[in-house]
C-alpha cells in the first residue's frame, strides 16, 4: 500500500514538473535584434562612396564617406528625397596638385527655397579643409537698401566694389523686405578646377531680384564676387 502511495506521488511530480518547463519555455521569449541603423550609399564615383544614416524628419542626419582605406562619419545631414541626393565630384580645387572630394549636400529645399552645403576632403585620409561660409561672407559684407519713392522702389546692393540697382513698381510685390535677404537659395559648383557659391537675393518673401556669385582661392577663401540681376 505504501509503495502505491509512494509511486503515485513521484507521478505526479513528475508531471507536474514537465507541466511547469512546458510554462517557462512558452513564457520565454524569442531573441529580437534591433538596430537604429539606416545606412544607404547615396552615391559612389570611383570607388568613393557616400552613404546617409540615421534619418529623422526626412533628413539623414550622418554622413559617411569611404574610400578604399577609410571610412569616417560626419555629422551632416542631407534630404532623403533622392532628387536632391549629394553631389560628388573630384577635382583640384586648391592647386596642391591633388585631388580633393568635393561633396555638396541639400540640407533644405522648396517653395523659394534651396538650401546646399559643401565640404571638401583629402581623397586619401578624408580630412577636412576649412571653407570661408558664403553665407556670412555676404551677410559681413553687403550693404543693402529697398527704398520706396512715389509708388516705385528703389533696391541696391553693395559689397566691394560691386554694384546693384534697381528700380521696381511698387505694386510689383506684395510685401516687401526691409532690406535684400539671403540665405534661402544658397548653391555650389565646380567650374574650371574653382569652388563657385551662388546666393540668391531676395526682395519679398517669395521674389528674388538678383544672384551673388562668390569665387573662391585656392585656399578656400572668398577671392572675387560678381552680382547678377535676375
Amino acid at each position: 500500500m505504501m509503495w502505491k502511495i509512494g509511486f503515485a506521488l513521484m507521478l505526479v511530480l513528475i508531471i507536474s514538473g514537465c507541466g511547469t518547463r512546458e510554462n517557462e519555455e512558452k513564457q520565454t521569449p524569442a531573441a529580437v535584434s534591433f538596430s537604429d541603423s539606416s545606412k544607404l550609399e547615396l552615391i559612389n564615383l570611383d570607388g568613393i562612396s557616400v552613404f546617409g544614416d540615421k534619418v529623422s524628419n526626412d533628413l539623414y542626419t550622418e554622413i559617411i564617406v569611404k574610400n578604399d582605406m577609410n571610412e569616417k562619419k560626419f555629422s551632416w545631414s542631407n534630404v532623403t528625397n533622392e532628387t536632391y541626393y549629394p553631389e560628388l565630384m573630384i577635382d583640384d580645387i586648391n592647386n596642391d596638385h591633388k585631388e580633393e572630394l568635393i561633396i555638396i549636400l541639400t540640407k533644405a529645399y522648396g517653395t523659394g527655397f534651396n538650401q546646399q552645403e559643401v565640404h571638401i576632403l583629402n581623397k586619401d585620409n578624408l580630412s577636412e579643409f576649412a571653407i570661408e561660409d558664403a553665407e556670412k561672407y555676404v551677410k559681413n559684407n553687403k550693404e543693402s537698401s529697398i527704398d520706396h519713392v512715389d509708388g516705385k522702389v528703389k533696391v541696391t546692393l553693395n559689397i566691394g566694389e560691386e554694384r546693384f540697382e534697381k528700380s521696381y513698381d511698387e505694386s510689383m510685390v506684395e510685401q516687401w523686405n526691409e532690406e535684400i535677404g539671403f540665405g534661402n537659395i544658397i548653391k555650389y559648383e565646380v567650374i574650371d578646377h574653382k569652388l563657385i557659391a551662388t546666393l540668391a537675393g531676395s526682395i519679398s518673401p517669395v521674389e528674388y531680384a538678383l544672384s551673388v556669385k562668390l569665387t573662391y582661392s585656392d585656399e578656400l577663401k572668398i577671392q572675387s564676387v560678381i552680382i547678377e540681376g535676375e
